[in-house]
């Protein structure tokens, strides 16, 4: 009785692990598909908009490599799908191969230049709020100084 009580017990702990992971990866879609809408609307330049749009669903599928313990361009993975189907081009998935940091990092660091792109457009042609706003103020507070 022992036995079973501790292969019950473990089973849980599992089943619990198992869970929780799954709310995470829950919560990593959710805020991708939020961040996706709030691309589209914040941001007026099509081409950055696009961008950042590909590297936000390219940062969920770097993080599913990374779970897997692998990299996007490993065999069995989605990278060279993902060229395929126009998301990425060769040269960035070598790129972030090549890359010494963690995939998913890589995508975020470009999400974040592109931000910084979009900021710098002249006349404030990349941004579709006024520089007066709330969200403004949180999100650029740290790059109109510069």
């Amino acid at each position: 009785s022992l036995f079973v009580f501790t292969v019950v017990f473990r089973f849980n702990a599992c089943y619990d692990r198992w869970w929780e992971s799954r709310i995470f990866w829950g919560d990593i879609i959710s805020k991708s598909l939020e961040l996706g809408m709030m691309n589209r609307s914040w941001i007026a330049d099509k081409d950055l908009a696009n961008r950042m749009s590909r590297y936000i669903i390219l940062f969920s599928y770097a993080s599913k490599a990374l779970l897997r313990g692998k990299s996007l361009n490993e065999e069995g993975e989605d990278g060279p799908a993902l060229v395929k189907r126009g998301l990425m081009t060769q040269e960035e998935l070598d790129d972030m191969h090549n890359n010494p940091c963690w995939q998913p990092h890589y995508c975020l660091h470009m999400i974040r230049a592109i931000l910084v792109e979009a900021h710098k457009v002249e006349g404030g042609k990349g941004l579709t709020f006024d520089g007066n706003s709330k969200v403004h103020g949180q999100l650029f507070r740290c790059w109109d100084n510069t």
